[in-house]
C-alpha cells in the first residue's frame, strides 16, 4: 500500500554501484562461505569469503559486513595493521587497507582461481594459482611477477617465515611441497623422491613453527610433518579427517580445520582429538591467537570463538532465521517497520540506523505492514489481519479469512482501510477487504473469481484505488473501494504484477516478472511500456512524479529513472540476492529491504556522492551506466567503469543489430572512462551501444531525436 503523500525528489542522476549514497544500516546477513580468518592484536577479528568480507571489533558480539559483488573470495591473508589480501574464483587480487572495510581490485593474475596469498610485510607477499605459479609482489600489491610456473597443479598453500625463507604446497593431487631462501627467486622441490600411494590425496594446507618444524594437511586423513625445514617428509593417516586449514602454536599443539568440526593435537599430530562443542556447522578458516584464543569460520556465513584452547566453541555469526524482509514502512522520519518471513518483525525509532526485534505472534510470514503513526499499525499475516496499538510491541487479531492469503494492507485515513489477496477456493481469487472503524470489522467488497488473486493496490487519493496481481489482472474503484472492476484486458497465464505506484488518478506504473514496468496516463484503460530488460523481477517500485522514480528487483539490484522510465540506470548492486521492498517518507530520505537481513538507507535520494571520491579508487566492479543526455542530439556521452585492466570494445548499432561505429578498441587501465559519440552522420532513431572486455559485457538502448 502507497502513501496517499506526494512527494518531490530532488534528485540528481545517480551513477552506479558503490557511488550511489545507499548505505546498509542492518545486513546483508552474511551466508556465504568465509575461507579464511584472522585476529587482530586488539582482539578484533575478520573473516572473508564468497563476495563477503566481516569484521568485529568486540568480540563477534557485533558485525560489520562489507560486500564484494562478483568476486568469489576463496582466500585472503591480513597482517595486524589491518592490510589485507585476497584471491578469488577467476584470478583477481583485491586489497584492503582498512581490516575488509574496503576492497580494491589490484589486476588479475590468472584467468582461474588464486589458492593462496600469504604477505610478510605490508608490501611483500605471495600469491599461489591453480595452474601451479607463484607470483610475488614486492610494492603491495601494485605489481605482481612469475616467480614459478611448474605444471597444471593447484598452489593450494604458501608459509614464510621471513623474507627469505618459505614453503609452496603444490598439493592439487601431484602433493608437491617447495622450499625457498631467497624470497621465492629459486624454488626447491623437497619431496619429489616421496610417493604416497598410487592415487594420492591432495595436501591442501601448510604451516611452519619456525625454520625447521612444519606441518602439512590434506584430504582422505593425509597428514606430513618435518623437522629438519623440509629436507625429510614423514607421513601419516587419520582415519575420517580431511584437513583444509591447519596452525600450530608450538612443536606441539595444533588445530586443524577439517570441513565439519575442528579437530586437536598436543603431540605433534601423531593424535588429533575431535572438539565436538559447537562447530557441527563446518570450519574452514582458523586462526589460534594463541594456546587458549582462535576463531574458526565456515560455511553459511558461520564463526566460531573459543577461549580454552577449544575445548568449548560457540557460534557468533551466522544468520538464525533465514532474515528475508517482505515489507518496510515508515510513519515518520524516526518511526519505522520492516517484517518478512517466519513472522519476523523489527522496529527502529531512529530512522532506520538501529532495530529491535519484536515478539513474535506466529511464525507464519508477514507480507504486509502498515501503520498510521507510531503506535497504531496492521499487519497481515497468511489468513490473519493484526492490529497494534503500542507500536507492534502486541498484536490483537482483527480478521480470520481461511483459505486465504493476505498480502498487502494500508489506510487512506484513521478509519477506512483495505486488505486484498487471494484464497484458494475458487482457485487463486482474487479479494480486497474494507475496514471503516479503523481495523475493527472488516467487510469483502471484491471477488475476482479464478485466477484472480491480487497482490498490492494502491489508493493515489480518498475515491481512486487500483489492484494488481496473477495474470497480469488489473482492477480499479472509483468509489473508495466498494466497487471494483477491470481496467484492461491484459490477463496472461502465469504472468505476475507484483507491485504498483499511481502519482495521482490518471498516471501509475505497474511492475512484476521479467523487468516489467508498464506506464498509464489515463488510469489504466492504455499503458506505454516502460520494462527494464532483465530477467529478475521488479519486486517493489516508487515513483514521486511523473519522471522520477525508482525500482528494486529480485537478483538485488536498485534502479532509478528521470525520464518516466523510458530509460533505467543502475543506482546500487547490492550483495543481497533479493531487494523486495523500498519506501520513501520525504524527498530525501528513503529505505530498501530485502534477503539477507538487508535494510538500507538513503538520505539524499538515492543520489551520487562528488566524483572526486570515486576518481580517487579502482572501481569495484564492472558497469555500464546510461548515456546522457538521452534522448540526444547530435553528441552523447558514455561512461563506463573497469575494476581491472582489461581488453575493451565499445560499439555502437542500430535497430537492425548492424554495427555501424566502434568508439573503443583497446586495452585500458583500470578505471572510470567516458566516451563521447557524436551522431551527426545518422538519422533519428533507436540506437544501442555495447561494453565488452574479457569477463563483462553489456549493452543499453538510447535515442537520437533530430
Amino acid at each position: 500500500m502507497k502513501s496517499l503523500k506526494y512527494f518531490l525528489f530532488l534528485l540528481i542522476l545517480i551513477q552506479y554501484a558503490s557511488y550511489s549514497q545507499w548505505f546498509y544500516k542492518k545486513g546483508p546477513e552474511v551466508t556465504s562461505t568465509l575461507y579464511d580468518i584472522h585476529i587482530f592484536p586488539d582482539n578484533s577479528v575478520v573473516a572473508a569469503g564468497d563476495n563477503y568480507s566481516i569484521l568485529s571489533t568486540d568480540q563477534g558480539s557485533n558485525w560489520t559486513s562489507t560486500c564484494i559483488p562478483g568476486y568469489l573470495i576463496n582466500c585472503s591473508f591480513f597482517l595486524d595493521n589491518g592490510i589485507g589480501y585476497a584471491g578469488d574464483h577467476y584470478g583477481y587480487m583485491l586489497k584492503s587497507t582498512n581490516r575488509g572495510s574496503n576492497w580494491t581490485v589490484l589486476t588479475r593474475l590468472d584467468s582461474f582461481l588464486i589458492y593462496s596469498v600469504f604477505f610478510v610485510t605490508s608490501s611483500t607477499g605471495w600469491a599461489g594459482t591453480t595452474t601451479e605459479k607463484i607470483y610475488k609482489t614486492t610494492n603491495g600489491g601494485a605489481n605482481w611477477f612469475l616467480q614459478l610456473s611448474n605444471g597444471s597443479h593447484g598452489i593450494t598453500s604458501i608459509h614464510f617465515i621471513n623474507l627469505n625463507e618459505g614453503w609452496a604446497l603444490g598439493g592439487a593431487w601431484n602433493n608437491h611441497i617447495f622450499h625457498t631462501t631467497n624470497g621465492g627467486n629459486n624454488w626447491i622441490l623437497q619431496n619429489e623422491n616421496i610417493s604416497i600411494s598410487d592415487s594420492p590425496p591432495s595436501l591442501k594446507c601448510l604451516y611452519f613453527v619456525d625454520s625447521l618444524t612444519g606441518y602439512a594437511g590434506g584430504n582422505q586423513g593425509l597428514t606430513m610433518y618435518t623437522t629438519n625445514g623440509g629436507q625429510n617428509w614423514y607421513t601419516r593417516f587419520i582415519n575420517g579427517i580431511s584437513f583444509f586449514k591447519i596452525q600450530f602454536v608450538n612443536n606441539l599443539k595444533g588445530w586443524g580445520s577439517c570441513y565439519n568440526n575442528v579437530y586437536a593435537t598436543t603431540n605433534g599430530g601423531i593424535n588429533w582429538t575431535k572438539q565436538t562443542n559447537g562447530t557441527d556447522y563446518g570450519s574452514l578458516g582458523l586462526n589460534f591467537k594463541d594456546k587458549m584464543t582462535g576463531w574458526s569460520s565456515g560455511y553459511n556465513g558461520k564463526t566460531f570463538y573459543t577461549s580454552n584452547g577449544g575445548v568449548n566453541w560457540i557460534l557468533k555469526s551466522g544468520a538464525n532465521d533465514n532474515g528475508n524482509y517482505k515489507c518496510i514502512f515508515f510513519s515518520d522520519l524516526n518511526n519505522g517497520w520492516v517484517a518478512g518471513d517466519e513472522g519476523a518483525i523489527y522496529k527502529s525509532s531512529d530512522g532506520g540506523d538501529s532495530w529491535t526485534p519484536l515478539p513474535k505472534i506466529s511464525s507464519d510470514n508477514v507480507n504486509s505492514i502498515y501503520f498510521n503513526d507510531s503506535l497504531n499499525g496492521w499487519s497481515t499475516r497468511t489468513a490473519f489481519v493484526f492490529k497494534t496499538t503500542n507500536g507492534g510491541f502486541d498484536w490483537d487479531t482483527m480478521l480470520i479469512a481461511p483459505g486465504s492469503d493476505f498480502y498487502d494492507i494500508g489506510f487512506i485515513n484513521q478509519q477506512t482501510g483495505f486488505a486484498a489477496g487471494n484464497s484458494t477456493s475458487p482457485l487463486d481469487s482474487g479479494f480486497v477487504y474494507k475496514t471503516s472503524n479503523a481495523g475493527t470489522n472488516w467487510l469483502k467488497v471484491f471477488n475476482g473469481g479464478d485466477s484472480t488473486g491480487l497482490l498490492d493496490f494502491c489508493f493515489p487519493n480518498s475515491e481512486t484505488g487500483y489492484a494488481c496481481g496473477y495474470n497480469y489482472n488489473l482492477f480499479k474503484t472509483t468509489n473508495s473501494g466498494d466497487n471494483w472492476f477491470p481496467v484492461s484486458s491484459m490477463s496472461t497465464i502465469n504472468k505476475v504484477f507484483r507491485k504498483m505506484y499511481f502519482i495521482n488518478p490518471y498516471v501509475g506504473w505497474i511492475a512484476g516478472n521479467n523487468g516489467v514496468i508498464l506506464m498509464t496516463y489515463d488510469g489504466g484503460y492504455s499503458f506505454v511500456n516502460r520494462s527494464i530488460n532483465i530477467t529478475a523481477n521488479i519486486n517493489s517500485i516508487f515513483f514521486s512524479t511523473s519522471t522520477i522514480g525508482h525500482a528494486c528487483s529480485s537478483d538485488g539490484t536498485v534502479y532509478m529513472t528521470t525520464d518516466g522510465g523510458a530509460t533505467w540506470n543502475i543506482v546500487l548492486t547490492g550483495c543481497s540476492s533479493e531487494f523486495n521492498s523500498i519506501y520513501f517518507i520525504n524527498s530525501d530520505v528513503g529505505w530498501i529491504a530485502g534477503s539477507l537481513h538487508s535494510i538500507l538507507k538513503t538520505t539524499n535520494g538515492g543520489g551520487p556522492v562528488g566524483s572526486g571520491t570515486a576518481q580517487n579508487n579502482n572501481p569495484a566492479v564492472f558497469s555500464l551506466s546510461q548515456n546522457y543526455p538521452n534522448p540526444f542530439n547530435p553528441k552523447t556521452n558514455i561512461n563506463y567503469q573497469l575494476p581491472v585492466n582489461s581488453n575493451v570494445k565499445l560499439s555502437i548499432f542500430d535497430i537492425t543489430g548492424r554495427e555501424i561505429a566502434i568508439l573503443v578498441n583497446q586495452k585500458q587501465n583500470a578505471g572510470s572512462y567516458n566516451v563521447e559519440w557524436n551522431a551527426s552522420d545518422f538519422a533519428s532513431g533507436v540506437y544501442f551501444y555495447k561494453l565488452e572486455t574479457e569477463r563483462f559485457t553489456q549493452s543499453k538502448r538510447m535515442v537520437l531525436i533530430k
